[in-house]
């Protein structure tokens, strides 16, 4: 499926034209690939001469990353520069997310379980998963940098979301509220709204119209682009998961684009792809390795606009979202339950009150799960935990 192995990279010699040339070449590579759309991308890149030596640069900026993997060819590295010259902030993500997945999967978990060895009875292989970790998101290429790079803010998100239910009684929003609460929404107050979106565990973000956050200009782009600024934020972004599928299927990857475009689990456990997992004859749900990696690099991670969660913050988000079924409860007590040990070994002394409380839950969640395995015989023998 992939070419031979990348060689090793030599890199040109300093000199004073190539220090004064080299960031006026990166600049001219930056602006082409803010237009978006990966194919034309790469073709601009290519016709101007540009993506070898900006791949150069990227093998040389993440070799921590390229380094690691035993096979990667060309074309993987020229895809990563792509994305790397779109957004840094989405290649940062992607390169650690590659690098927190590859530590969990090749080492010894604290249950004595070694996640790789689980892909031994599947037909994918470590490669072709740690490329999908490395390329998951290169699909956000053709999404607007100002809607992948939105902070989201709940609190403001709130106040539009009010404005529009409370104040206005918006049909579509109410349409949309009842679609994803499975029931008929019945709210005259912020605090009857508040609860709503509590009891059905969802998100203003993911029903306040992009054109309501986003500048003019913004909105100008996003329509130029194809998108419908009547979308939520959220629902933009989830479209990078299929186009990323498309990308990596078309660059001759068909089993990194199905795990790339099946990893993420928005709506619950039902929303995975069964076909998908079917013709690849996948015992395990690998997808869920890479989403918790991909979730915990994300959370852990500083933004702009955020700092990063604490570590039993982010494990407590993950056990939340196992119990809202949008991951699978065997991936992630084997993740989960490593992490904590981790954390109990190796952390200060001094554990805040939150985060004590944090680990308190993320415990009795673990205990849950493991009495739910044990009465599952067939469940604990695929993911290695009948003899853990």
């Amino acid at each position: 499926m992939h070419s031979e192995a990348l060689p090793e990279t030599v890199l040109p010699q300093d000199s004073a034209f190539q220090q004064e040339a080299e960031p006026d070449a990166e600049s001219r590579a930056r602006a082409i690939a803010g237009k978006g759309d990966f194919a034309h991308i790469e073709h601009e890149l290519v016709m101007e001469g540009l993506l070898k030596s900006q791949s150069a640069r990227v093998m040389e900026k993440y070799s921590y990353i390229f380094s690691q993997m035993q096979e990667v060819n060309e074309r993987d590295l020229e895809m990563f520069t792509i994305l790397e010259l779109y957004d840094k902030g989405t290649a940062r993500h992607c390169a650690e997310t590659y690098r927190i997945a590859r530590e969990k999967l090749e080492k010894r978990l604290a249950s004595g379980v070694v996640l790789g060895k689980l892909f031994e009875q599947e037909l994918v292989t470590l490669d072709e998963f740690f490329r999908a970790c490395l390329l998951h998101d290169i699909g956000k290429v053709d999404i607007p940098r100002s809607v992948i790079n939105h902070p989201m803010n709940d609190t403001q998100m709130d106040l539009y979301l009010r404005d529009l239910v409370v104040e206005h009684h918006d049909p579509d929003i109410l349409a949309r509220l009842e679609e994803a609460g499975g029931i008929k929404p019945h709210i005259a107050t912020a605090e009857e709204l508040e609860a709503y979106l509590k009891e059905h565990q969802l998100r203003s973000v993911h029903f306040v119209p992009a054109r309501m956050v986003l500048h003019e200009e913004e909105v100008e782009e996003l329509e130029e682009r194809g998108f419908d600024p009547d979308q939520s934020i959220m629902d933009i972004i989830k479209t990078h998961e299929a186009r990323s599928r498309e990308i990596l299927t078309e660059a001759g990857m068909p089993v990194e684009g199905e795990l790339a475009g099946m990893h993420h689990n928005y709506e619950g456990a039902t929303s995975h792809y069964p076909l998908a997992l079917s013709s690849l004859h996948i015992s395990v749900d690998l997808s869920e390795l890479l989403h918790i990696a991909d979730v915990q690099q994300a959370l852990s991670a500083v933004r702009s606009y955020k700092t990063g969660f604490s570590k039993p913050r982010v494990l407590r988000i993950i056990m939340e979202e196992v119990r809202c079924g949008r991951i699978a409860e065997e991936a992630a007590y084997l993740w989960v339950d490593d992490d904590l040990n981790e954390f109990r070994f190796h952390s200060d002394p001094v554990v805040s009150l939150e985060d004590a409380q944090h680990v308190q839950y993320v415990r009795s969640q673990l205990e849950r799960i493991r009495t739910n395995l044990e009465t599952d015989p067939e469940r604990e023998r695929r993911w290695g935990l009948a003899a853990a």
